[in-house]
């Protein structure tokens, strides 16, 4: 799901990603520029693992996606798809990159 929230006096665009963990389950909300944070610091740490493709995430277009129902839509389907893809990986659901990402240490 995506919404909105007042970021300085302006409205940007958050995801809402499901996650859950032995048996518990909660919400984490990050803008897009959250998980093009992830993707890089994922890279740096992990330079030979094939990681998969961020479409979008040099674009820098985020004014261009302000109140674009599609284009939100669009970008939340993409991070679905990276998360999915990112968390088949064996190395990476272990890194505190995505560990702080997915607030892993909320589930006890």
């Amino acid at each position: 799901r995506a919404g909105s929230v007042e970021v300085e006096g302006q409205t940007k665009t958050v995801y809402d990603i499901a996650v859950s963990r032995g048996g518990t389950r909660w919400v984490v909300s990050r803008r897009y520029r959250d998980v093009v944070r992830l993707n890089t610091q994922l890279r740096q740490r992990l330079p030979k693992v094939r990681l998969p493709e961020l479409a979008g995430a040099k674009s820098g277009a985020s004014r261009l996606f302000q109140g674009r129902e599609d284009l939100v839509e669009q970008r939340r389907a993409q991070i679905g798809k990276y998360l999915s893809e990112l968390l088949c990986i064996a190395v990476t659901p272990h890194t505190p990159e995505l560990a702080a990402f997915l607030n892993l240490d909320r589930s006890g």
